[in-house]
């Protein structure tokens, strides 16, 4: 099956799994896998996702004959960035734009670069505060899967 996430690299704990969330088993073939506690890039592996939770790694694993394959050149564990503000980026104009905007402005705008993020590689993000609270609802919506994104603390 080919997908969009096919020939760039994808985080394993992506697997909150936006880009591969059904229900089920999933294999991830991963050419190179960053293996982050040994300082190792590991060639060949596979990773068995079943129901959105890694629950096996190795050089082969065994999904059954229902399991959907995806073929990844770099998997590796998810990043997190401790400071982000979601709701805005630094842009020329971004300062009058935070008066521009209204609430649900403010929310669409965190809502996609919640996505960007995740497909970034980033997995969990730590947002201090913006106005509106909008990245509270986002949290939620996240966590609800209504939207798709990082962990928000």
């Amino acid at each position: 099956m080919e997908t969009p996430m096919k020939r760039i690299f994808c985080t394993i704990a992506l697997i909150s799994l936006s880009a591969f969330s059904h229900a089920g088993t999933t294999v991830l073939e991963c050419a190179r896998l960053i293996d982050v506690e040994n300082g190792k890039v590991l060639r060949d592996r596979e990773i068995l996702i079943e129901d959105d939770r890694i629950v096996a790694l190795g050089n082969k694993v065994d999904g059954g004959e229902g399991a959907i394959r995806y073929s990844l050149d770099t998997c590796m564990p998810g990043l997190m960035d401790m400071h982000v503000h979601l709701d805005g980026q630094l842009s020329p104009n971004g300062y009058i734009k935070r008066f521009r905007n209204n609430e649900a402005d403010q929310a669409l705008i965190a809502a996609n670069y919640a996505n960007i993020t995740l497909q970034a590689g980033f997995t969990t993000v730590r947002n201090p505060g913006d106005k509106f609270n909008v990245t509270i609802a986002l949290r939620n919506a996240i966590n609800k899967g209504y939207a798709t994104g990082p962990r928000i603390y």
